[in-house]
């Protein structure tokens, strides 16, 4: 608050010089009156009684005068000053006191209002202590998840190699078997189509083993890595998908903007992701009307399209490089919001456990992981699920870097 722009007085001044000023007009007073009573006043019990009529006089209108002055000068401007501090101590911090008074009733308001503003300011400073501790109990419960996907993902390796180990062979001799059986057994044969469905669903737990080991098995990113085009390996997954059906009574839309970087990462790696993201909507979509799948892939810069990392992801090798955005969104029933967080967690899955192992979209999290990308699962316009994968494109050679 800025402050008065009158030259205001002291109250100690002031009240001096009043009560000195009524003194010495009141003596004045008491002298002019007794020098013309006195003569004609002959008796001295009168003459007592008259100065004492004019002292107590005096010391009323004395006493009058100090009230009254105390009162407009020190009491009043205090019961303001009283009530505004009330505001302030009840929450009002941005109720400032008005200066009045005099300077030592100014300078108590000035203290009063400098008070409030350093209560403002620790509250501001409080509040981001508040929030920077609770990005910090985030970030620590983020951690706690890392460490505990990573105690699941030593567990899966382990599991699987004993898998490898106990079942595997066992697993290989029994369909060497169901299938010496079932050549021996003619087409026609009561046995045949039993012997067969053995087969089938030998040949199914044969799947899930694999796709187990897979997951526990390094990916092989070491090494001379080629470079890849995204837009040949999204033709040639869709044409596989479509020959084989699967995408029978799916409306695919795919758009690829032109002029994409080519990405540093083995073919059969990104045709993974590619595959998995398609395969999770196109199980998505099975009871939607319609059922559609959209996929593009454009232009992405790390500065304003990149999430914010999170701890354990890779810091981008090249600030400079181009990135590229794939998106693939479906019209299914989309993922829950609990569910966002746990999507790509080895063994989630929300279907029944005869339609998957929920390992799909883990291996796709791990592959992007390990090619320095990012992935996010959200909700796609309509109420679709939408996953976004961000990865790091080659520079060509010549073309200058960003900042």
């Amino acid at each position: 608050m800025a402050p008065s722009s009158a030259v205001t007085g002291s109250v100690r001044k002031e009240l001096f010089v009043s009560v000195g000023a009524l003194l010495v007009g009141a003596v004045l007073v008491a002298v002019a009156a007794a020098g013309v009573a006195l003569p004609f006043i002959h008796s001295p019990g009168y003459r007592l009684l008259f100065l004492g009529v004019i002292l107590a006089a005096n010391l009323v209108v004395l006493f009058l005068f100090l009230r009254s002055e105390l009162d407009r000068t020190v009491f009043a401007p205090l019961e303001r000053i009283g009530v505004s501090a009330d505001r302030i101590a009840d929450g009002e911090l941005e109720h400032r006191i008005e200066e009045e008074g005099g300077q030592e009733l100014e300078r108590l308001v000035r203290t009063l209002n400098r008070m409030a503003e350093r209560l403002i300011e620790n509250q501001i400073r409080l509040e981001e202590n508040v929030r920077s501790l609770d990005e910090a109990n985030r970030e620590l419960k983020a951690a706690g998840e890392q460490l505990v996907r990573a105690s699941q993902l030593a567990s899966v390796g382990t599991l699987a190699a004993g898998i490898a180990h106990e079942v595997g062979n066992p697993l290989g001799a029994a369909m060497g078997y169901l299938e010496v059986a079932r050549n021996r057994q003619p087409a026609e044969a009561p046995a045949a189509e039993p012997i067969e469905s053995a087969l089938d669903e030998v040949r199914r737990i044969d799947r899930i083993l694999r796709s187990v080991l897979e997951f526990a098995r390094p990916q092989g990113l070491e090494g001379e890595i080629p470079t890849v085009e995204v837009a040949g390996v999204l033709d040639r997954v869709v044409r596989l998908l479509e020959d084989r059906g699967t995408l029978s009574g799916v409306q695919l839309d795919c758009s690829v903007e032109p002029g994409l970087p080519r990405l540093r990462a083995r073919p059969q790696h990104i045709e993974q992701v590619v595959m998995n993201l398609l395969l999770n909507a196109e199980r998505a979509t099975r009871d939607a009307v319609p059922r559609e799948i959209r996929v593009s892939v454009t232009h992405a810069s790390p500065t304003t399209h990149l999430p914010r990392r999170r701890k354990g992801d890779p810091p981008p090798a090249d600030r400079g490089a181009p990135w590229i955005l794939l998106r693939v969104e479906d019209s299914g029933c989309g993922i829950a919001e609990e569910h966002l967080t746990r999507v790509f967690d080895p063994f989630f899955t929300t279907r029944d456990p005869s339609e998957g192992t929920g390992l799909g979209l883990s291996l796709t999290a791990r592959v992007v992981h390990e090619l320095g990308g990012v992935i996010e699962a959200g909700h796609a316009p309509g109420g679709g699920a939408s996953f976004c994968v961000w990865l790091e494109g080659v520079r060509e050679p010549g073309e200058r870097g960003g900042p």
